[in-house]
């Protein structure tokens, strides 16, 4: 897939991932697929990736 940011190429890879929701939430979500621009660097996410992140902060917020 071509990047939004230079038209390089997206190569898919797996990291940990740390939202930006709220500073009080320290959290890394591990095992997440990022399409990753080699060139600059941009980075995006899928709508699966995505969800997972997002029931990773409602399980977190859940636990306070």
């Amino acid at each position: 897939m071509q990047c939004f940011e230079c038209n390089g190429e997206y190569v898919k890879i797996k990291q940990g991932y740390k939202p930006c929701v709220d500073t009080k939430i320290d959290l890394v979500v591990l095992d997440i697929e990022v399409l990753h621009c080699p060139n600059c660097g941009d980075e995006c996410l899928d709508d699966e990736n995505n969800n997972k992140i997002d029931k990773a902060i409602e399980e977190y917020i859940l636990k306070k």
